[in-house]
């Protein structure tokens, strides 16, 4: 008996370990985890349920996905937002593969300063870039606009940040640093010998 338990006191211990590296990441997921999956958990749980009024009590239905998913404006919202990306990336496309052209196949001066400036709409937080155009563009307040009605003593809007072309330009202008980096890139790849006719 005593030969068994000295055989066991010489096993190396299994106890699990706490490493700290564990709980540095551990700790910070499961509040990601808890605090993604909590509020997400309670949205579809709400969304199966009417809404509660001083009246009447909520109760389960699933009126709610057929108002959302059956609705008939849903196609036109989605050809405006396929209207508005596509519109935004082709103007970004445009602008980010001119820029880049001039910038690898043109003997442009301060090339190096003209890289730089050619991306820095992208370092630019959206909501400051928004912010921006609202202040130049829009129909009441934009500088653009009041600068243009003073000029010619007129009313009139000249340009609107709210339309469809205006968000199309806003957000291309925004993105177009994207396209430049990468027509860049490819510029640089490309025998130049390939473009000329």
């Amino acid at each position: 008996m005593t030969d068994a338990v000295g055989r066991l006191a010489s096993l190396p211990a299994v106890a699990p370990r706490l490493d700290a590296g564990w709980v540095v990441i551990g700790v910070p997921v499961a509040l990601v985890v808890w605090l993604a999956l909590v509020p997400l958990g309670f949205l579809l749980w709400q969304s199966f349920l009417t809404p509660q009024t001083a009246t009447l009590p909520a109760h389960y239905t699933l009126e709610n996905f057929r108002t959302a998913y059956l609705s008939g404006d849903n196609a036109r919202l989605f050809f405006n937002s396929l209207q508005f990306a596509t519109g935004a990336a082709v103007l970004s496309l445009v602008v980010g593969t001119g820029l880049a052209w001039m910038n690898e196949r043109t003997n442009t001066p301060f090339k190096t300063l003209f890289f730089a400036l050619a991306i820095i709409p992208l370092v630019i937080p959206g909501i400051l870039f928004t912010v921006s155009w609202i202040m130049l563009a829009s129909p009441k307040i934009g500088l653009v606009n009041l600068a243009l009605q003073k000029l010619f003593d007129t009313d009139a809007v000249f340009v609107n940040v709210y339309t469809m072309a205006g968000m199309i330009w806003v957000d291309g202008l925004h993105y177009s640093p994207m396209a430049f980096l990468l027509m860049t890139a490819a510029f640089r790849s490309m025998d130049p010998a390939l473009e000329e006719c």
